[in-house]
């Protein structure tokens, strides 16, 4: 064996052990695991919608507590990662939309639904216009946000396709505002 080819071995070790256990997992897995938790959250969403003391609601918040916790350990107690900002984005609007603004509660309903049905979030695509979000050559432009909300419903994470003249039409409107 030759030193190289040691080192490439190594490092696939490396990698693997590296490798958070979401990388880990089988995407089949992840994909199905990931849609019965949101479907159970809607579920609890439509039950405290039913329900006049908003029990549902309670069971909501703590269980997406629950759900961002279990996302922040597969990542290995890491926030960066997008699908842990979105649980918790989403723990938090559901924690203020249960305390104070049942009209969060209502956008809830129907964000989730959409996203259930046929692969549109909105939280996603919001959460994708953060700047640490986004790619340093596009910036945040009417045309950015134009995209992101109308492109069509996507598998997993939601990314805007730009294409350059796109990313410099943007860059040109910035410089421009």
């Amino acid at each position: 064996m030759t030193t190289s080819t040691a080192k490439s071995e190594i490092t696939t070790t490396d990698k693997q052990m590296l490798a958070t256990p979401w990388d880990r997992m089988d995407p089949a897995r992840r994909g199905s695991m990931v849609w019965w938790l949101w479907a159970v959250t809607w579920i609890g969403l439509v039950a405290g919608y039913l329900d006049d003391k908003r029990r549902g609601w309670d069971f909501v918040v703590v269980f997406s507590a629950a759900h961002t916790i279990l996302f922040w350990g597969l990542f290995l107690g890491e926030t960066s990662p997008f699908p842990v900002q979105v649980r918790l984005a989403y723990f938090l609007w559901v924690a203020c939309g249960t305390l104070a603004f049942d009209s969060l509660m209502h956008i809830t309903l129907v964000g989730l639904f959409a996203n259930l049905t046929v692969g549109y979030c909105p939280l996603a695509r919001m959460m994708s216009l953060l700047p640490w979000n986004r790619k340093k050559n596009i910036p945040l432009s009417w045309d950015l946000v134009r995209r992101t909300i109308l492109s069509p419903p996507t598998e997993g994470r939601f990314e805007v396709v730009m294409d350059e003249a796109a990313a410099a039409a943007g860059a040109a409107e910035k410089k421009a505002a």
